[in-house]
């Protein structure tokens, strides 16, 4: 039997099929088939942008409290802070 991994592509992922995902198949996945662009840290998070094949994903790890939020971000306007922040 094939794992949910081996299943899915990330060329095939759409983004309502990833929010149907559990929390922890989310973040295997993008792990596992998503491409990670960059990381940004602040006093408290770290930042970790992914792309996937029509959309980005960002990792946020709170660090003070240890929680992981996950937020799909469907248009290149929502990487204007990703942008001011990488030095080019």
């Amino acid at each position: 039997m094939l794992s949910f991994l081996e299943k899915n592509k990330v060329g095939t992922m759409e983004i309502a099929e990833f929010k149907e995902l559990s929390r922890y198949e989310q973040v295997n996945f993008l792990q596992y088939k998503g491409v990670f662009l960059t990381v940004l840290r602040t006093k408290h998070y770290i930042l970790k942008l992914y792309a996937m094949n029509k959309f980005y994903v960002e990792l946020l790890y709170d660090t003070s409290l240890g929680t992981v939020d996950i937020n799909v971000l469907s248009g290149i306007n929502k990487l204007d802070y990703y942008l001011e922040e990488i030095k080019v």
